[in-house]
């Protein structure tokens, strides 16, 4: 940081500083605001990711796209958590995006096609005998 940085940084604390409890709750709550709105897209965007890149049909390739996604979302999420007040629809995403980790890592873990899933890249069933 330059010295202009750095007196920017100083007289935001000064300020923050003056600033009743009270001022501190409103200020926080006015910044908040719009955090239901994006807890809602980012439950929408898991499903979507999960739907997409996670279902019936998989490939390596649309899996690791969706561990990515999911990756983001786990860091936006995270620090939107830290700054809030927790609440439930916060740890519903929480858990949303962790089982859709759980459901990906053992996809990728997965080298033959089960069940209902089927693997573009490994195509032979796991009950079929008769395939090499």
């Amino acid at each position: 940081m330059d010295m202009s940085e750095l007196s920017i940084v100083n007289i935001a604390r000064n300020k923050l500083a003056y600033l009743s409890a009270r001022q501190r709750v409103v200020a926080a709550n006015i910044a908040n605001a719009d955090t239901p709105n994006y807890i809602a897209q980012d439950v929408k965007e898991v499903g979507q990711i999960m739907s997409t890149y996670v279902g019936i049909v998989r490939s390596d390739l649309r899996l690791h796209r969706a561990w990515e996604r999911l990756d983001l979302l786990y860091e936006e999420t995270e620090h939107l958590f830290k700054r809030v007040k927790p609440t439930k629809d916060i740890c519903e995403l929480r858990n949303m995006i962790n089982v859709g980790y759980l459901i990906t890592r053992q996809a990728l873990e997965r080298k033959e096609s089960r069940g209902l899933h089927f693997t573009v890249d490994y195509e032979k069933h796991a009950l079929d005998k008769n395939t090499k």
